[in-house]
């Protein structure tokens, strides 16, 4: 329940098919870090989202992304860099490939 499944479950009334990326963590020493288990959660509760809703994906960050290599994060250290951007860009069209 709350704002997320609302708003997803909206948007799935259209007729789309929605992907989820759930998010990764960041290197250590930047602005969230500490916030592992709140991610954590997070990603939790939206792969469970994906797994009860019609056309509905999780794709994980997580598994594009690796937070002790600087390379796949942008000077910020938040933001992907253009490295990982491609590589969720492939994530996600394997996702709209299998459906």
């Amino acid at each position: 329940s709350g704002e997320y499944p609302t708003f997803v479950k909206r948007v799935l009334r259209s007729d789309a098919k929605v992907i989820v990326l759930g998010y990764f963590f960041v290197p250590p020493g930047g602005e969230f870090d500490g916030c592992e288990e709140e991610i954590g959660a997070l990603n939790s509760r939206l792969k469970t989202l994906a797994n009860r809703t019609n056309n509905l994906w999780y794709a994980s960050g997580r598994s594009v992304i690796n937070a002790r290599n600087l390379r796949h994060f942008d000077s910020d250290r938040i933001h992907p860099s253009p490295l990982c951007s491609a590589r969720i860009g492939k994530l996600l069209a394997s996702i709209i490939d299998a459906h």
